[in-house]
């Protein structure tokens, strides 16, 4: 008995040792740390304007996005806390006049 059993545990470690003879994978995935960025305080965002910029509607509501963004800015207002918000176009109107539209001036 117990050479059968000597010979079984000798057949199971040669058939898992050949099984695995492949070499280990190793991966090749590195890992780096980053700095955290700063957590997000609401009650600031209540103190500052926050730029509204135009809304990605989906397809069924594509020719509403001017409007939503409209809604957008005149909502932020009754939301806890407050939000003053600047709609797109006083955005672009500032950036323009700014002269900070991409365009360069030769």
């Amino acid at each position: 008995m117990t050479r059968a059993f000597g010979a079984a545990i000798l057949a199971l470690s040669t058939v898992l040792l050949a099984g695995c003879a492949s070499p280990l994978y190793v991966w090749d995935t590195h890992t780096s740390s980053t700095p955290r960025s700063p957590s997000l305080e609401v009650a600031e965002l209540g103190r500052q304007r926050v730029a509204i910029r135009g809304l990605i509607a989906p397809a069924a509501l594509q020719g509403f996005s001017a409007s939503l963004s409209h809604a957008l800015v005149r909502t932020l207002p009754e939301v806890s806390p407050p939000l003053q918000g600047i709609a797109t176009a006083e955005v672009v109107n500032v950036l323009n006049a700014e002269g900070l539209h991409g365009v360069r001036r030769t």
